[in-house]
Formats: structure tokens, C-alpha cells, sequence
């Protein structure tokens, strides 16, 4: 296992010629076993349906990252949403590439 990469930049030229940039909060695992990436969020959440919200709100950003991550080491990550100031507890969300 690599050693986990915290506040990863990246940046990609796109197929129309514009680019994609940005900062992964982290990016852990090895080619061996895949990939994840985990991003955390703060937003204050009470309810399953906020938080059902909130992964609708960020999974657009994930995506961006997983196909960051897929063009640049050739493998599709697993996505995983950590939301930190729930009523619920810590919550960790797969998203879908």
C-alpha cells in the first residue's frame, strides 16, 4: 500500500480543450488493491434525507476526481463522501462513478 496523499492538486486538459483542476482532500491505496478517494465535508446535516441532499450536491465533484484519478493511474477509484457534523454520527457515503 502507497502511502495516503492528503490535499492532492491535479489538473487535466480536456477532450475540448479546457481544463479540470482541483485538490483531492485524500487519495489512499495502491495499483494492487485500487484506489479510493475520500473526501470530507462539514455541512451541518440532521436528517438521512439532508444527507441523501447533501451526497446529491457533492457527487458531481466526486466524479470529477474519479476521473482525474482513472486518467492519470489507469484505474477507476472508489468514491467515498465522509460527512463530519451530522446529528447521525460520522457519515461515509460511496458515490458512483
Amino acid at each position: 500500500m502507497s502511502h495516503p496523499l492528503a490535499e492532492l492538486p491535479y489538473a487535466l486538459r480536456l477532450e475540448d480543450g479546457t481544463y479540470d483542476n482541483g485538490f483531492m482532500d485524500l487519495l489512499y491505496g495502491s495499483a494492487e488493491n485500487g484506489w479510493t478517494v475520500l473526501d470530507f465535508k462539514t455541512d451541518e446535516l440532521s436528517s438521512h434525507a439532508a444527507v441523501d441532499e447533501a451526497i446529491r450536491r457533492h457527487t458531481a465533484q466526486m466524479r470529477r476526481y474519479g476521473r482525474a484519478v482513472q486518467r492519470i493511474l489507469n484505474q477507476s477509484p472508489k468514491l467515498k463522501l465522509c460527512f463530519l457534523n451530522t446529528n447521525l454520527g460520522v457519515q461515509v457515503q460511496i458515490v458512483s462513478m
